[in-house]
């Protein structure tokens, strides 16, 4: 499985996704829903956002300079 690594903002912690859930949110009722849009840091317990909107997308193309998605 080619799962996508995501890297803690606060503590530089790389893991992916489903081990963030396994781990750091087992005891979170939102994880029975499914995903909740966050991610919580296995090593540190920071929670921050996962999935971004469209808008927040196109913002930083547009800050970077790309002009198709």
């Amino acid at each position: 499985m080619n799962e996508r690594i995501v890297r803690c903002p606060k503590c530089g912690y790389e893991f992916s996704p489903s081990y963030s859930r396994a781990v750091a949110c087992y005891n979170c009722s939102l994880s029975v829903l499914g995903d909740c849009g966050y991610l919580k840091c296995p090593r540190c317990g920071y929670e921050f956002p996962y999935k971004q909107n469209l808008y927040s997308i196109k913002k930083n193309a547009e800050k970077y300079g790309i002009k198709r998605l």
